[in-house]
């Protein structure tokens, strides 16, 4: 019978603590509800990678419900995903400046994509370098999650003004924790 190495024994220690904890957005102060419609699929290229390699995350959007949903918009990063990057303790990691940069909202949205997700259809897969949104300059175990910001929940009415709107619960698809170490 093969041994578990250490990490992994503690990866599913956090995994089982952190599921059991309620998703915080971290740029939006409402409420999250993590969407049973669609599910954000993602992976590493590599689980194990040495300090200052790219730590490449591919990811995208799933409609796992029975019906079509949309109009999803896409404005960019900044407004319609969150990622975040926490060591074994839970804790944030300190982010780049890019990482900052990617955690604003975008000032002035011009133009959106929509699309609008059949059942079983994803929307393509997307990439983005983990190392450069987060200072991974130690040796350690962490996870990463990321998250894509859905809207009002189909249930909640649409909010009718911006007073209404700051206290409507946001839904959001929500990966599931990806363990990675950084080695020397």
């Amino acid at each position: 019978m093969r041994k578990s190495t250490p990490f992994f024994i503690l990866a599913l220690v956090m995994l089982r603590g952190v599921h059991a904890q309620a998703v915080k957005d971290p740029a939006e102060p409402v409420a999250v509800q993590v969407s049973s419609r669609l599910r954000l699929i993602a992976s590493l290229e590599q689980s194990t990678v040495r300090i200052g390699d790219p730590i490449i995350l591919h990811y995208r959007l799933k409609n796992v419900s029975t019906g079509v949903i949309g109009p999803l918009f896409y404005n960019g990063f900044n407004d319609d995903y969150w990622l975040m990057v926490t060591g074994a303790s839970g804790e944030e990691v300190p982010r780049t400046k890019e990482g900052d940069r990617l955690r604003q909202p975008i000032a002035v949205s011009m133009a959106a994509i929509t699309l609008h997700l059949n059942p079983g259809a994803e929307d393509g897969d997307r990439v983005i370098d983990v190392s450069k949104l987060y200072r991974l300059d130690r040796p350690g175990n962490y996870f990463v999650r990321i998250a894509r910001r859905i809207g009002v929940p189909p249930e909640i009415p649409e909010p009718k003004t911006p007073q209404e709107g700051a206290k409507a619960p946001l839904e959001e698809a929500v990966s599931d924790l990806i363990p990675f170490t950084i080695l020397p």
